[in-house]
């Protein structure tokens, strides 16, 4: 395409390019991460990490977890700022097999394929440049976003590996699975940390958002809070009455929120002491749950095939999404607008959080 337009912004692929000087002036240490750089930016600019593709040079960041120094990014460096206009939507199937989607025409444009198993799940790095899946194969792969490519592949799990995700800074990878345990790995496959307190299978593992702590949740009906950098065991969250599969822990690090498959439904404690601050209940078993980036709200994907979001202030229900099918996982979007539920009839669903429309189904 033409660039001759670029100064009053025109769009070239999945890129939109605007020349605007001087967007921001930032604050920067030698030994801080690209990751950082980017949420400082994030701040200024309102673009998510996600959708950041920073430059310096003719060379691309794509190593969220570097330093500047090693990126030999100095002081007074300009730093160019593209922006990803279209977003892209994983998914993981029993088929083995992880897709991308464009979540502007739901079309699949990348089909991630060396599991020998089922894919349980499938994620995003914060960067947007790589995916973790989690397969019945006993392994979690790392794919590049670009290429499709598997990068490495994280051999250890003694069972299917229930759930893959990244470390906010991009530097780490944790897995949950039957075999009782979380591991904790480098992006280059090797394990450094085996969380093994459990009495029961986990269902799923997770970094807080400053990646200083994990927080699991097991079939043995509890939930834990580690220390995501000594691998021990700070917290028990006891409560539910069946196995717990969903965990979370709140951006500001305060919030504990977990699920279970018992008629306790939703539990919102504080990481501080496990203390109970509200019960999100319906009288319903949860298949999954989750918290808004911000905090502020709960969305649960409940047995009754509804998936619903409520205040975290209020413990008001505001929307309550209906299915003709079981809900087996509901995300919100990075900014809350856009939710996206994911069924049992193999399909996944899009609705505006405001209105509870649904929008679009993959």
């Amino acid at each position: 395409p033409s660039f001759d337009e670029a100064e009053t912004g025109r769009r070239a692929g999945m890129l939109n390019f605007k020349i605007i000087p001087g967007i921001a002036t930032l604050s920067a240490r030698a030994e801080m991460r690209v990751y950082e750089l980017k949420q400082q930016l994030e701040e200024v600019t309102g673009v998510p990490p996600l959708q950041q593709q920073l430059s310096y040079g003719s060379r691309r960041l794509v190593d969220d977890s570097a330093s500047l120094a090693r990126e030999g990014v100095s002081d007074g460096a300009l730093l160019m700022l593209a922006v990803l206009a279209g977003s892209l939507i994983a998914t993981a199937s029993s088929d083995c097999t992880a897709r991308l989607w464009s979540l502007e025409t739901g079309e699949c444009v990348r089909t991630l394929s060396s599991h020998t198993g089922g894919v349980l799940t499938a994620e995003f790095a914060a960067s947007g440049s790589s995916i973790v899946t989690a397969s019945e194969d006993c392994t979690a792969r790392i794919w590049s976003v670009e290429t499709g490519q598997s990068t490495a592949t994280l051999l250890g799990h003694r069972d299917a590996v229930c759930s893959a995700t990244f470390a906010p800074s991009g530097g780490r990878v944790l897995t949950a699975s039957k075999d009782h345990t979380a591991r904790v790995w480098g992006i280059d496959g090797t394990c450094t940390h085996v969380l093994s307190k459990h009495a029961g299978a986990v269902s799923t593992a997770r970094f807080s958002p400053d990646g200083a702590q994990v927080i699991t949740a097991s079939t043995d009906a509890t939930a834990r809070i580690w220390d995501a950098e000594s691998g021990e065991c700070l917290h028990i969250l006891r409560g539910h009455g069946g196995s717990v599969f969903t965990a979370w822990i709140s951006l500001d690090g305060s919030m504990a929120l977990t699920a279970a498959v018992d008629a306790v439904g939703v539990l919102l404690r504080t990481t501080e002491s496990g203390k109970l601050l509200q019960n999100f209940s319906e009288n319903q078993p949860v298949n999954s749950a989750v918290f808004s980036r911000d905090g502020s709200l709960v969305m649960a994907a409940c047995a009754d095939y509804v998936a619903r979001i409520w205040s975290c202030a209020t413990e008001e229900c505001l929307q309550a999404l209906g299915h003709s099918v079981q809900v087996q996982q509901a995300l919100f979007s990075p900014d809350a607008t856009m939710a996206v539920t994911l069924c049992a009839d193999f399909s996944a669903r899009l609705w505006d959080v405001a209105s509870g429309v649904q929008v679009q189904t993959l």
